[in-house]
Formats: C-alpha cells, structure tokens, sequence
C-alpha cells in the first residue's frame, strides 16, 4: 500500500470514530460558519443483570443474563417463584433467592 492510500485510510478510521458537525463561528467572534468542531459520539450502554444459580438436584452452577426492558424494575427480583430447567441435569425446580442474601 502507497502512503498516500495509508494516509487516506487512516483519515478516514479518525473520521468513522468522530461525527464531524459545523459550529456556528469560529471562536472569535466574528459569527461566521466556516469552521469544523470534531465532536465525539456516545458510547452507548445497557443495564445487564446477571443471575447465579445452583441446581437444588445436583448442586451444580451456571449463570444466566437478562437485559431487563423496563425502567423501574426492581433489580430483578421478578424471578422470584418461576420455574428453571437446571442445564446439567435437566431437573425443573422453582426459584427462591439463596439463603443469607438479603433483599
């Protein structure tokens, strides 16, 4: 690759990671639109809850994450009471909070 294509590509990465949007004057007051500001964009981010469990049966563990999908929703707590398959032994048991960990 030639260093004028690198140096092309290279703008062009530097450009895909920033938006480019035009400010209204250019710092000095004279009100004129003539110059560019390089504005970052968003990192952008999900709530994830992650559930731990043990199997009643064979006592083995897995984990399982949810994106939950509703504002105000009570740090999952929703799980409460429904039914999992265990994926090792495959036994179905209801689901309880583990002893000594407090809500």
């Amino acid at each position: 690759m030639n260093k004028e294509i690198e140096d092309a590509y290279e703008d062009y990465e530097e450009l895909a990671d920033l938006e480019i949007v035009e400010k209204n004057g250019n710092g000095n007051g004279n009100g004129g639109s003539d110059s560019l500001q390089k504005v970052p964009k968003y990192h952008t981010f999900v709530c994830e809850l992650l559930y731990h469990y043990n199997c009643g049966e064979c006592n083995s563990w897995w984990s399982y994450a949810a994106t939950p999908n509703k504002k105000n929703l009570y740090l999952g707590w929703e799980m409460i009471g429904k039914h999992m398959h265990c994926p090792h032994c495959g036994v179905k048991a209801e689901l309880k909070v583990k002893t000594g960990f407090e809500i």
